[in-house]
């Protein structure tokens, strides 16, 4: 009798463990392949840059370094223009809210910068593509931000 209880606890327990991690898994997001896929298919006005020093990255988005696994970030070229691209991975399940916070904090900041300097790039900054998959957060900030969705959408399959 024991060994049958046993043996039917233990196959539960496979059963379970099997299709747990089956429909918890959440498909990896390669930050670099996901944002070059973005940056070559969303419009912008002027030409986009990669960020590629940390300095950089911590300039734009504070705390960046110490929140993410991994990161691409493309910015305006030439600084005349609020587009910018961010493809941020969490380390971990905590610091994705955080992203989160620092995204926002992000477009604030540029709302502040371009008001005066370029203020028709307010409605752009209105308006920003922003969406969390797992742990990670993914900004676009351009003109046709319908389009912009669609490709980040797309790009995330």
């Amino acid at each position: 009798m024991i060994k049958r209880v046993l043996a039917l606890t233990l196959a539960m327990v496979f059963v379970l463990a099997g299709c747990s991690s089956k429909t918890d898994e959440i498909k990896a997001i390669d930050t670099s392949a996901v944002g070059e896929s973005i940056q070559s298919q969303v419009e912008m006005k002027d030409g986009m840059k990669l960020v590629e020093n940390e300095r950089a990255a911590e300039n734009a988005y504070p705390g960046i370094t110490d929140l993410a696994k991994e990161y691409t970030i493309y910015i305006n070229s030439t600084g005349g223009y609020a587009e910018e691209i961010a493809v941020i991975t969490a380390k971990d399940d905590v610091d994705v809210s955080k992203i989160n916070d620092m995204v926002d904090e992000r477009i604030e900041y540029q709302k502040l910068t371009f008001e005066n300097y370029q203020p028709r790039e307010m409605a752009k900054l209105a308006d920003p593509v922003i969406v969390t998959q797992g742990k990670t957060v993914i900004l676009v900030v351009a003109d046709d931000a319908k389009a912009a969705k669609e490709i980040v959408e797309t790009s995330l399959q």
